[in-house]
This record gives C-alpha cells, structure tokens and sequence, in this order.
C-alpha cells in the first residue's frame, strides 16, 4: 500500500480516520458495523497475519438479560 486511497479500498468495513502514513503508523479507524473508533497499525489489519480488533467481536452489554 502506497497511499490512503490503496488502503482504504483493502479495509471495507473499517474506515481510516485519520491519513495514512506507512504501515507501521499508529492511526484512528471506525469499524462501521459496532460504531466505534480504535487506534491501530495498518499493518496488523491488512496482510497475512491479520487481526480485527477486539471491539469487533465484543459482545453488547446493554442486550444482557440476566434471570435469576
């Protein structure tokens, strides 16, 4: 990836919030499908050895219901 363009088109569901620098920059991203924001490296989104962050597997805690 060379530039903000090349690696927005790579993420889809996550939007780069701030610009794109090199992989190695730390950044802020919105994943688009719980609605929040998150610091990462492009490099641990994009690639081989991928990695989504927690938040996107995160359970809501306001849907809990618990019966006693």
């Amino acid at each position: 990836m060379k530039n903000q363009k090349e690696y927005q088109e790579v993420l889809r569901t996550i939007t780069a919030v701030e610009r794109y620098i090199n992989p190695r920059s730390v950044i802020l991203h919105h994943y688009s499908k719980c609605g929040q924001d998150f610091y990462a490296k492009p490099i641990w989104l994009v690639g081989k050895y991928s990695q989504l962050p927690i938040i996107a597997s995160s359970i809501r805690l306001d849907k809990i219901v618990v019966i006693v």
